[in-house]
């Protein structure tokens, strides 16, 4: 029954490639970059910083194809608290070089601060998620799509699909915070992790035939991921007594070094070719050094300890599980609710030190209609438009445990409420809501 669960949504892995996770291009005036001088929120980065997840449709977030949310993002909410400015240039589907252009453009468009080395401003900012390579080449996005969400059973465990690239990104996003550094060395800095996609317990009943070793192989990977980044801070940190030697060495005194090497003759010639020069016109005003090591504000923030409903949950997801915008799949799925970046906001509370109130209003978490079909559509092997208890026991993929099916037999006889031993749509409502409270029972 497994196999003609994963064959019923081949179709989605058709559609997944088409939306999240792609670099789009900013449109023009979408977003502003140049505000007061200081006392900024400055949000970088990814689809995970622009805020994708929030809405369900392109047409919701700010920023036009990069799909930004100002107001409610982590960055946004800290800037409304703290009485600074909000400057969102995050966009969906960024990778290591796009956060480059990003930080070279805002410069551009901010002169003082970057003259300041944007003191008094914080900048935040998730990367690294889209840069992942496969031994086969497959990019993060696309394994998620061929692995995860078209359920091939234990592709995870294949050579081709594990990551080939980690100690290549790492040194690509050391390099990348250096020049963070280099370029805003009075800023508040915080590197944001990624949260655990699937965070499943017992069962993951919103995403149909997932393969339980496949979801938790794939919040491993996150963990990996957060621990390149972390270590890659830990880094920067370590090499900042050498930044600031190598900043401070001008010119002249290299060439001062190279005349005393020479003996007095060579002094006396060179000092000469400097009175035959005249006094030289002042150099341009460098930007400002990194600080020492006790003022460098660059800080990992590990959401670890603050996400624990991810896409495996059926009610107050803090990831979303499948997403619809119409018929089509929503770019928002697997991406953070709002729930989840109001988690964001927390961990990036905590490592800033301030205490906000969060005035969040959510939006109505009753079970859309639509994606309660999609999710049956997907355990429903016959296609007969509902579940009878042998689909229902496929649900419990990859895991040989007697109690767990036990388990779902127990609830598939409770939700039956007619007796007729098969789930209706509204049975199946109350099936996925009774499973989602064993997982709360497990531990969270």
């Amino acid at each position: 029954m497994a196999r003609f669960s994963r064959v019923a949504f081949v179709s989605l892995s058709m559609v997944l490639p088409s939306v999240a996770f792609r670099v789009k291009p900013k449109r023009k005036g979408d977003s502003s970059s140049h505000v007061s001088v200081g006392n900024k929120v400055v949000t970088l980065g990814d689809s995970y910083s622009s805020g994708v997840g929030i809405h369900r449709s392109g047409g919701s977030y700010d920023g036009g194809d990069c799909w930004q949310e100002r107001q409610t993002t982590p960055g946004g909410r800290l800037a409304s608290a703290s009485g600074q400015d909000h400057v969102q240039v995050a966009c969906s589907g960024g990778q290591i070089p796009d956060i480059h252009r990003q930080f070279d453009a805002l410069h551009e468009s901010n002169p003082q601060d970057f003259a300041a080395g944007w003191a008094n401003s914080t900048i935040l900012f998730t990367i690294g998620g889209n840069d992942i390579r496969t031994h086969s080449g497959e990019t993060w996005p696309n394994l998620l799509t061929s692995c995860i969400m078209s359920f091939y059973g234990a592709c995870h465990q294949k050579h081709e699909n594990q990551i080939a690239n980690w100690d290549q990104l790492q040194s690509s996003l050391t390099q990348l915070y250096t020049k963070v550094v280099q370029d805003a060395p009075n800023a508040r800095i915080r590197v944001m992790g990624y949260p655990r996609l699937m965070q499943r317990k017992v069962f993951c009943m919103p995403v149909p035939g997932l393969a339980f070793g496949a979801a938790d192989w794939a919040d491993q990977q996150v963990d990996e991921l957060n621990r390149r980044l972390r270590a890659a801070v830990d880094a920067v940190r370590s090499q900042n007594s050498a930044l600031i030697q190598n900043k401070s060495e001008t010119v002249m005194d290299k060439l001062q070094e190279k005349a005393t090497a020479g003996g007095t003759a060579f002094v006396s010639t060179f000092e000469a070719t400097l009175k035959r020069k005249g006094t030289p016109s002042p150099a341009p005003t460098p930007a400002p050094p990194p600080p020492p090591a006790s003022k460098l504000d660059i800080q990992f923030v590990d959401p670890y300890m603050y996400y624990g409903r991810g896409a495996c949950r059926v009610s107050r997801r803090e990831v979303n599980a499948i997403v619809l915008d119409g018929f089509s799949l929503s770019s928002s799925s697997f991406h953070p609710s709002q729930r989840g970046y109001d988690r964001y906001f927390a961990a990036l509370e905590d490592s800033v030190g301030g205490s906000y109130p969060m005035n969040v209003a959510y939006a109505n978490e009753a079970t859309d209609p639509a994606e309660l079909m999609h999710v049956l559509e997907g355990w429903d092997a016959n296609k007969d438009g509902k579940l009878d208890m042998d689909e229902v026991l496929a649900m419990d993929v990859e895991e040989d445990n007697a109690a767990h099916k036990e388990q779902l037999r127990s609830i598939f006889v409770e939700a039956d409420a007619d007796g007729d031993n098969f789930l209706n749509s509204s049975e199946f409502e109350v099936f996925m809501a009774m499973s989602d409270s064993v997982d709360e029972a497990e531990g969270n």
